[in-house]
């Protein structure tokens, strides 16, 4: 995957997108570095992506994932910082982090965005599947199924991890 993508800010510097161009990327990006800067820009534009600093002064990495699920439950939110440790780094994700890319190794940053970019389309498919199933009442999973069978294993778990609970704990047996 590869081209043009949206990606906002949060936080980190356009310095960061240079890793993702040398894969191919085309990024455009809008930097932001306040919460209401972040919420304003959530509002005005539909994002690919959000890269996100741990912490900033008066947003801080979990404000900045909720805003960012708020708006597009399906964002991929990576998030870039120093080194954090093993509990941080778990809390951040049960908060619906999709990653965490460490400055120390922004080689990282183009395969994660690959991925998360790829599970969030995938997630999206899903969505409109149960909506489909939903209003379809002659083959009630149907749509679902299909979109599932498609996926390879680890595609399954990229999607899972960033569906809602529920939701992801009702499709456990199929994923």
């Amino acid at each position: 995957m590869s081209g043009p993508i949206h990606i906002l800010l949060i936080g980190v510097s356009p310095q960061l997108l240079e890793p993702l161009k040398q894969a191919g990327f085309l990024p455009t990006a809008t930097e932001v570095r306040s919460r209401e800067a972040a919420a304003r820009a959530l509002t005005e534009r539909s994002w690919d992506l959000a890269l996100c600093a741990y912490a900033l002064p008066g947003l801080d990495a979990l404000a900045a994932i909720a805003l960012a699920r708020g708006s597009d439950p399906d964002l991929p939110v990576i998030l870039v910082t120093d080194p954090i440790g093993e509990d941080l780094a778990a809390d951040l994700m049960r908060a619906g982090a999709n990653d965490i890319v460490v400055t120390s190794r922004l080689s990282r940053l183009s395969s994660s965005v690959e991925r998360e970019m790829r599970a969030a389309r995938r997630r999206r498919q899903l969505r409109k599947a149960l909506l489909e199933d939903s209003e379809d009442s002659r083959a009630p999973g149907a749509s679902l199924w299909k979109s599932l069978a498609s996926m390879r294993g680890e595609e399954r778990l990229a999607v899972r991890r960033g569906l809602p609970p529920s939701v992801a704990t009702a499709i456990s047996p199929l994923i």
